[in-house]
């Protein structure tokens, strides 16, 4: 998109200095609008692929959820798993997930840009210079990538940038689907993203230490 734009601003301030042919002008204003389509188009069908790819790891979460919900109806319990942390005297690890992406919310500042009008040819194309204005929004950023571990006493991020540790006494609200979970914290202002997770498994597992 960024290409096209440049195309076009350049091919307009050549036109409105009178150093191309109208007719040029025209066509390179058809060929712009032609490759904005395309780019249009190509974003279109990426999009249908990220939902498609999104929806098989939701299925293959889901079969992984209600198979680790049958062997604890097997058990009555959840089975510990092997972990990389220190565990403390009786705290046991009862689900660890890898790769998983730690999202919070950040101030982002961004400019927009108001163009004139400047006419490009007879194609109707208007384009120019024009004003910036600057505003920050609050937006979730992912902040780092690493291991998600639940135990009986802790919820247990291990990132390659940032650590967050939080108590299961502590967890206020846990809102989870098939490859994420949001946690509110008692002792933090913002909730915090785990994304690339089975949410449901991490939510249960909170859940069934907490009634333990």
């Amino acid at each position: 998109m960024g290409i096209i734009f440049a195309f076009v601003m350049f091919a307009a301030k050549r036109h409105s200095s009178g150093d191309m042919p109208p007719g040029l002008a025209v066509f390179l204003g058809t060929v712009a609008v032609i490759a904005l389509i395309i780019a249009v188009a190509y974003q279109t069908i990426q999009n249908e692929k990220r939902k498609q790819q999104q929806a098989e790891r939701d299925k293959w979460n889901n079969r992984q959820y209600l198979a680790w919900q049958t062997r604890i109806q097997q058990l009555g319990r959840i089975d510990p798993v092997p972990c990389d942390l220190m565990l403390k005297q009786g705290e046991e690890c009862l689900y660890v997930a890898h790769n998983v992406t730690l999202y919070e919310v950040r101030a982002v500042r961004r400019s927009t840009h108001t163009f004139g009008s400047v006419p490009l040819g007879k194609t109707g194309i208007r384009i120019g210079q024009g004003t910036s204005t600057s505003r920050s929004t609050d937006e979730w950023t992912p902040i780092a990538s690493g291991e998600l571990y639940v135990t009986t006493k802790q919820l247990f991020f291990d990132g390659d940038m940032q650590d967050r540790k939080i108590p299961l006494a502590k967890i206020a609200t846990i809102k989870a689907d098939y490859s994420a979970i949001e946690v509110s914290s008692e002792t933090r202002q913002k909730s915090m993203i785990f994304m690339d997770c089975n949410g449901q498994i991490v939510r249960d597992a909170v859940q069934l230490a907490l009634q333990a």
